[in-house]
């Protein structure tokens, strides 16, 4: 499996971590040997400017996927799931408003992310609940038995 991880923001991360997590979903997930994508760490006005231009939302919002298995099918090498872009500064926000550590919050963004470039959804209450058990599956093995952290502090 191929993940490019890039921290295109100020607050220092753990790139091996993030990389240890996403192998971790992806063989839990049991995506094919090969498979690949990409993470960038952000900030708020990066994640949106992209949320404007591909999402027509004038807004911050936490993590963007763009999967390659949605629009247009482009023929070719078809292992490559897609990007996810994380806002590292939303993490910071929101974790303060709903009393969580920065980390978690960061976490779960991380692992939202790549849930949808999987073919989970959220787009009404049925698939939201199914994607917000897998995502707290995930975070309880991955936060709560101390495996990896995304901020090096």
């Amino acid at each position: 499996m191929k993940v490019e991880i890039k921290n295109l923001q100020t607050e220092k991360i753990n790139l091996e971590a993030a990389r240890k997590i996403v192998e971790f979903i992806l063989t839990n997930e049991k995506t094919p040997d090969g498979t690949s994508l990409s993470v960038s760490f952000v900030d708020n006005k990066t994640i949106r400017e992209y949320n404007e231009k591909y999402m027509n939302r004038d807004n911050v919002t936490d993590v963007l996927s763009f999967s390659m298995k949605e629009g247009e099918v482009i023929e070719g090498d078809n292992s490559y799931l897609g990007d996810v872009l994380v806002s590292v500064e939303m993490a910071f926000l929101r974790a303060e408003e709903f009393a969580n550590e920065v980390d978690r919050e960061l976490m779960l963004y991380f692992i939202h992310g790549i849930l949808h470039l999987l073919g989970y959804e959220d787009i009404d209450t049925g698939s939201a609940l199914v994607m917000r058990e897998k995502e707290e599956q995930i975070c309880i093995e991955l936060w709560d038995k101390q495996r990896w952290r995304l901020l090096i502090r």
